[in-house]
């Protein structure tokens, strides 16, 4: 990266983006934990969790990911940054979160983990706060209140 940026008129910023989550988000088989959960407390289906529950990941908001970009935009070139929120949240802290929010309680069902899954997954943002003078803003709670407001479902 480094050496591309000094061959080129204008530097560049890459934005490496955790899991982003946000309202109205399409429900897609292998992809977006959050619009798959909301989905099994609506209809009531089972959700099925790979492994203890225990694995971690960084989720972040879409708002958040549009302030990033527009941060790396008026910030030129800040090289590769993290954008996440820095704190890594498990899928049975997910669960639990979604439904205290929502007063239901969720059909899990725990499967065989793939071995070769990651079980904690979480950006380091320092990059983002002192590059671009960024940090995220929507806490998961609040994102997830959105979404489960929107869903009906609060």
């Amino acid at each position: 990266m480094s050496n591309y940026n000094r061959n080129l008129i204008h530097e560049a910023s890459i934005l490496r983006v955790t899991n982003t989550y946000r309202v109205g988000q399409a429900i897609k088989p292998g992809f977006g934990v959050i619009p798959t959960l909301v989905n099994a407390l609506r209809t009531g289906d089972s959700f099925k969790i790979f492994g203890s529950g225990n694995m971690q990941r960084d989720y972040v908001n879409v708002v958040d990911v549009q302030r990033a970009i527009a941060a790396a935009i008026d910030a030129g070139g800040a090289g590769v940054v993290n954008i996440g929120t820095g704190r890594g949240t498990s899928i049975n802290e997910l669960i639990a979160e979604v439904q205290e929010l929502s007063g239901r309680t969720l059909n899990v069902e725990y499967v065989e983990a793939d071995k070769n899954e990651p079980t904690y997954y979480q950006l380091d943002i320092s990059r983002a706060e002192n590059a671009l003078g960024w940090k995220p803003t929507v806490s998961l709670r609040e994102g997830l209140t959105q979404i489960l407001g929107m869903a009906d479902l609060l």
